[in-house]
């Protein structure tokens, strides 16, 4: 992992801990320093660590209990401080609780280790919605969040206590053709936070010119909501024309993060879109970057 730079996006610490959140849901392949899991709400966090570094990555939408915890959707009081007005979704908040205290001490026992690692914390959909409430409760200083195909979290007010703390090292990396980034909304009342690094659907196959960087990129740092219509249009245009359907769910997948975020010249051993979940049983095993079996 590269050193943070606060309000600084890195694509290579982006295309690593996408691998961290994709290998969350295969945990039991790989070797790990500690596994939270609670079985009434089936919550599940991983702990990596590398060399200098100290990687929690919770598990994303994998079960039935998994999509309860999605649809609760009510907003509550946010239980770790901050304002009276910062509410968030009492589904997430409540699978972080189940949680909490296990992972609390496991970090900071690994954290408090020799060398004093950085922290980074990440996770793909639901996981990304925890990695933000855990990282708003944190105790110990985190280099980075990188979130990947988040929903929203909080309302208005659970925002600029979030940004005001943390969004200097948050990131919330979108695919444009990922509808789940934009739920729930019920009316305005959820708003996102941190940083949005926005990848378009017409970026697949073009580079853009992002401010400020010498070289093109394949992404833009919180868009113009002209730039993410274009891009609802042409991705859904795109997919009916080459595949006669509008994917959606295969949107918001893992596997296309991954994929979206490895270097070109894509490896091609990479299944096809067909099939589906066991994708990223390959994916996670093929891509620099993650971890390894």
């Amino acid at each position: 992992m590269n050193p943070p730079i606060p309000n600084h996006y890195d694509p290579e610490n982006a295309r690593q801990l996408v691998g961290f959140a994709a290998a969350a849901y295969l945990s039991d392949r790989w070797d790990v320093a500690d596994k939270i899991v609670d079985r009434g709400t089936d919550t599940q966090v991983v702990i990596w660590e590398n060399p200098g570094d100290l990687i929690v990555a919770f598990r994303g939408t994998r079960s039935l209990r998994n999509f309860v915890t999605d649809i609760r959707a009510r907003r509550v009081a946010l239980t770790s401080g901050g304002p009276r007005q910062a509410e968030v979704h009492e589904g997430f908040q409540w699978a972080l609780n189940s949680v909490y205290d296990a992972l609390h001490s496991s970090v900071e026992r690994l954290a408090g280790g020799p060398g004093s690692p950085r922290l980074w914390i990440t996770g793909h959909s639901l996981g990304a919605a925890l990695a933000k409430l855990f990282a708003i409760r944190c105790k110990s200083a985190i280099a980075g969040v990188y979130t990947f195909g988040e929903p929203r979290v909080g309302n208005a007010a659970f925002r600029d206590y979030y940004n005001a703390l943390l969004k200097s090292c948050t990131f919330r990396v979108v695919d444009g053709e990922d509808f789940i980034t934009r739920i729930p909304w019920l009316l305005g009342a959820y708003r996102h936070s941190g940083t949005e690094v926005f990848y378009p659907s017409f970026g697949r196959d073009a580079l853009l010119r992002v401010p400020g960087c010498a070289a093109a990129q394949p992404y833009q740092i919180s868009p113009p909501w002209w730039v993410k219509g274009f891009s609802d249009v042409f991705g859904t245009w795109q997919e009916w024309r080459r595949d006669g359907r509008i994917a959606l769910l295969a949107d918001h997948h893992v596997s296309r993060y991954v994929e979206r975020l490895s270097p070109p010249n894509p490896n091609p051993l990479l299944p096809s879109e067909s099939e589906g979940r066991d994708r990223i049983k390959i994916t996670s095993k093929i891509r620099n970057g993650i971890p390894q079996p």
